[in-house]
């Protein structure tokens, strides 16, 4: 039983590097701003994500990453079909970090966010690539 749990953990990590991995770094880094609520108000990257603050409260980009990122992995794990929708929100999401890192670093303040998130970007469509490619197996 462990043996066969172990096989297909092991087979799932290889087949799906990419999409592993990324998402288990996007429920850590919602992990990381639901540990620090004040983090998105006080950065200028997440200012206009504020509002949705205001409306959600500060939880809402943490929780949002963490369950799209929890749905992802069960997704991996248990094959489900609908795998790529989980990505597709996980690169939404992202893609708002992005904005916000591009938008501060127009006003002229430093961002080096924007490295960080445009490279996650870039594992999340690889990964939306590599779940086209090993959709069989």
């Amino acid at each position: 039983m462990i043996s066969r749990i172990k096989e297909r953990l092991t087979n799932i990590f290889f087949y799906r590097y990419l999409a592993f991995t990324t998402t288990l770094f996007s429920i850590g880094y919602g992990g990381y701003l639901l540990d620090n609520p004040n983090l998105i108000n006080n950065q200028v990257s997440y200012k206009f994500m504020s509002e949705l603050a205001d409306v959600f409260g500060n939880v809402f980009l943490p929780a949002c990453l963490i369950i799209a990122g929890a749905l992802k992995m069960s997704a991996i794990y248990f094959n489900w079909k609908t795998k790529q929708i989980f990505l597709i929100v996980l690169l939404f999401i992202w893609s708002l970090i992005f904005a916000g890192y591009l938008i501060q670093l127009i006003n002229g303040i430093p961002a080096v966010g924007l490295y960080f998130s445009a490279y996650v970007i870039l594992n999340l469509v690889g990964a939306y690539v590599e779940e086209g490619r090993t959709i069989g197996r």
